[in-house]
């Protein structure tokens, strides 16, 4: 996939944790986005697109429910959401990505939703990416008060697919 012309349009990162440790230690969701200026989105649209390209650490994903409610389903609806919407469909994602992290090698870490618009084989489209980052990956995650910030190296290191819809 030729990916080009990526822009940042919000950014929100949930906590998740593994799903052992969902009641003792429940995630924490934010409850706003994160604020990007035009360097910020700019350098996240660059390694979205590095990542993307160097195809490491890429998983492909096979959508088997799409029905309403499903994981697909509201990550297409945020596509379209207001703001509001958009935090509460991550949230109901986040929670629902440590309720499935059953298998032993899969860590804790941060889930990153990202929106924007791109270029993919000269067509331009509309995306979601969620990133799951582990705590090893480069990202050392900080939360006060139930907000999340995250402070990053290398990005190439994160597993990212990106599911475009026109």
């Amino acid at each position: 996939m030729n990916l080009a012309n990526i822009e940042v349009t919000r950014v929100i990162v949930h906590d998740v944790v593994r799903a052992a440790q969902f009641n003792e230690r429940p995630p924490v969701l934010s409850a706003s986005l994160v604020p990007l200026d035009a360097n910020g989105k700019s350098l996240v649209g660059k390694r979205i697109i590095d990542t993307v390209a160097s195809g490491s650490h890429c998983v492909d994903v096979t959508v088997s429910d799409a029905s309403v409610g499903s994981p697909f389903d509201n990550a297409s609806v945020m596509l379209d959401s207001d703001d509001e919407n958009f935090i509460t469909r991550s949230k109901q994602l986040a929670e629902s990505l440590s309720l499935a992290q059953t298998t032993g090698s899969i860590k804790a870490g941060a889930a990153v939703f990202i929106q924007g618009t791109c270029v993919a084989d000269s067509q331009t489209s509309r995306f979601i990416a969620i990133i799951k980052a582990d705590a090893d990956q480069g990202f050392n995650k900080q939360v006060v008060d139930n907000e999340i910030t995250l402070t990053y190296e290398p990005l190439a290191k994160l597993c990212v697919r990106v599911e475009f819809m026109s």
